[in-house]
């Protein structure tokens, strides 16, 4: 949260944009695209996603500790991040991941004990890239545990990802999923990142 209020987020939206934001409380630096979260939208939103109790906020500006949230037991542990490139023990060298090397992924995930399978975890290099988060969730529909959307690349994709979704009974009204945006930095999303995030 520290680095949310004093170093803040490039994001490179519309001037209309911009200016909505900042009349939702967020400091926003219109020429440099630069916003900054102050302390109570960041609890808001978090206690209205989470359905926490909201923390007090004493004089000092800082909140007093609430009671930890418990993880709800219908949740399961995930492994891995979504990448383009696998590690060929054979060849001892990085190489683009196929869609072999995404259902061999899968399988190595479904083994780990205790590990809810819920993605891919790659995406395949040998298909297409424009479509490449939609083979990898149908990858992920048909072989995994409570499949998950996987993260997507763009505007197009998106709905083609929830389409599959919605096929497997993964996706519907009231259920909430998150999707992963590709940012240019851990602090910078622009162009179809931005248009997203928008």
């Amino acid at each position: 949260m520290q680095i949310l209020q004093e170093v803040g987020l490039v994001l490179e939206l519309s001037q209309e944009s911009l200016e909505l934001l900042a009349r939702k409380g967020l400091k926003v630096d219109m020429g440099k695209w630069r916003m900054r979260f102050p302390l109570d939208p960041i609890l808001e939103t978090i206690q209205q996603l989470s359905g926490a109790p909201m923390p007090e906020i004493t004089k000092e500006g800082t909140a007093k500790p609430v009671p930890p949230l418990r993880m709800p037991t219908h949740l399961k542990a995930i492994v891995g991040a979504n990448t383009g490139c696998v590690y060929d023990i054979d060849q001892g060298m990085m190489r683009p991941a196929t869609h072999q090397d995404m259902y061999d992924f899968i399988k190595v995930k479904r083994r780990l004990e205790g590990v809810g399978v819920s993605t891919s975890g790659i995406f395949p290099q040998d298909v297409p890239q424009d479509v490449a988060s939609v083979y990898a969730t149908a990858g992920a529909v048909k072989h995994c545990e409570n499949p998950g959307s996987h993260d997507v690349q763009g505007l197009d994709d998106l709905p083609w990802v929830e389409r599959v979704m919605q096929a497997a009974g993964a996706w519907g009204p009231g259920q909430h999923k998150a999707v992963g945006i590709y940012p240019i930095s851990p602090l910078r999303l622009a162009g179809r990142g931005a248009e997203m995030m928008e």
